[in-house]
């Protein structure tokens, strides 16, 4: 089983709204999920997922006593793949707490794949080379996200063309795009007040609810084009 670790350290890149699609996407591939929601503000992935039958957690990574509960709830659900939602500014945190989440990955013989989501601004390039540097030994996977609602690919110049990109592919990094929804879609459904999961379309009218439909597809063949390094998924 792995753990799914959404990152990025900046607010408004969309780390929730991935996270939403990978539980989604588990969901679909393997029957089930669980989620861990780490933003003590803005819990809004435990708000959707807490209201299902779907373990949640709702956990401060920024203290000891966070990682402590996180590290229990993994022990709880050991058959059970799991998706982490981290929040802005906890950067320092997860790294500092590496030591002791690798051992408990390898203790509960669970794998890491970590999303780092981009925007197209510098910080987000820059914030992902400490994580990289502590984390490229211990996770399966690392995945970079353009997230496309700030653009196309090829308007994240500042991510193709830095040495961050190219540090990253060499220890094996991967890339990945997710495709812009249509903000009526996203504002119906997971930016709705109270947020709703992406497969919960009854507010749609049918042309929308098409529309989520091919984007939610797009999304998981996105994540299917990872192969075997995911873990989950149609090979």
């Amino acid at each position: 089983m792995s753990v799914f670790l959404v990152h990025g350290d900046k607010g408004g890149v969309g780390k929730s709204f991935l996270a939403a699609v990978l539980v989604e996407y588990l969901v679909q591939r393997t029957g089930d999920a669980a989620v861990v929601d780490a933003d003590a503000r803005n819990a809004d992935l435990h708000a959707v997922f807490s209201e299902v039958d779907m373990p949640t957690l709702h956990a401060d990574l920024r203290g000891e006593d966070g990682w402590i509960e996180f590290a229990s709830f993994l022990e709880r659900i050991p058959h059970t793949n799991v998706v982490v939602s981290l929040p802005a500014g906890v950067g320092d945190e997860v790294t500092q707490n590496r030591d002791f989440f690798g051992e408990a990955l390898q203790d509960l013989r669970r794998s890491l794949v970590a999303f780092w989501v981009l925007n197209r601004t510098p910080h987000s390039v820059a914030l992902l080379r400490p994580f990289m540097d502590h984390y490229a030994d211990t996770a399966r996977a690392m995945v970079a996200v353009r997230n496309l609602f700030f653009g196309a690919p090829d308007r994240f110049a500042r991510w193709n063309a830095s040495k961050t990109r190219e540090a990253f592919l060499a220890v094996g990094g991967l890339e990945m795009n997710l495709d812009d929804l249509n903000d009526g879609i996203a504002d119906a459904t997971f930016l709705h007040l109270p947020p709703r999961r992406f497969s919960d379309d009854a507010a749609l009218n049918y042309g929308e609810r098409m529309a989520l439909h091919r984007w939610l597809r797009r999304s998981y063949a996105g994540l299917d084009a990872l192969g075997d390094r995911l873990g989950a998924g149609v090979r």
